[in-house]
């Protein structure tokens, strides 16, 4: 529903950053009109609203960069390590609520709804070639070769397949992965198409199934 998105965008945009002596100072992320970048809001030390740009578009590198940035505002030192924010906790996540999430950090980072629909699509047709497996956390190497294999089989181009392979890679290793944390392999990556002469495809655009 459109309160529980509301709710879960809020969810993702809140955090805390504790400091060296032990305090949480809790914060927020949120972007102004047609401006890309988000802007970090937090309680100053001296109790004040404050508000600074992270000059980050993607959410989870925004977060880190918040926690920087009021590192040295409350004078910390910077974390010399990159700053992990957890913004999901390693759990399994079933296909609904992972294709939900899918959607949500989609439309966070700016992409058109064309777009996202193909990225979904591409999960419906996932699930659709394993309907024994509970999520994305289930699938491995070895069903993502099957998963190529069945489309092939099904009819559908060589050429097309490739691009659902690509699709597939990069919704595990940059959204469910990367911005997320959810997951830490991608079962797709380097799952190629080899057409009749052995060379392999490479189709980077979304293609519908």
């Amino acid at each position: 529903s459109d309160y529980t998105m509301r709710n879960d965008q809020t969810r993702l945009r809140q955090g805390r950053c504790e400091l060296e002596d032990g305090r949480r100072v809790k914060y927020l992320l949120h972007r102004r009109q047609r401006d890309p970048v988000y802007l970090v809001r937090f309680k100053g030390p001296d109790g004040k609203r404050k508000e600074i740009s992270t000059k980050e578009s993607d959410v989870r590198r925004a977060h880190s960069a918040a926690v920087r940035k009021m590192y040295l505002e409350f004078g910390n030192y910077e974390p010399a390590a990159p700053v992990e924010v957890p913004l999901f906790s390693k759990r399994p996540l079933g296909w609904d609520d992972a294709t939900t999430l899918l959607s949500l950090l989609m439309r966070m980072s700016g992409l058109q709804s064309g777009t996202i629909e193909g990225y979904t699509i591409a999960v419906r047709a996932l699930k659709r070639v394993f309907p024994e497996t509970h999520g994305p956390a289930e699938i491995t190497k070895e069903m993502a070769e099957i998963f190529r294999d069945r489309r092939i089989a099904a009819g559908s181009s060589e050429r097309t397949v490739q691009s659902n392979l690509m699709t597939l890679s990069s919704i595990y290793s940059k959204w469910w992965g990367g911005n997320c944390g959810m997951l830490d392999s991608d079962p797709f990556a380097g799952v190629k198409v080899l057409v009749a002469n052995g060379v392999r495809l490479d189709e980077p655009s979304v293609t519908r199934m």
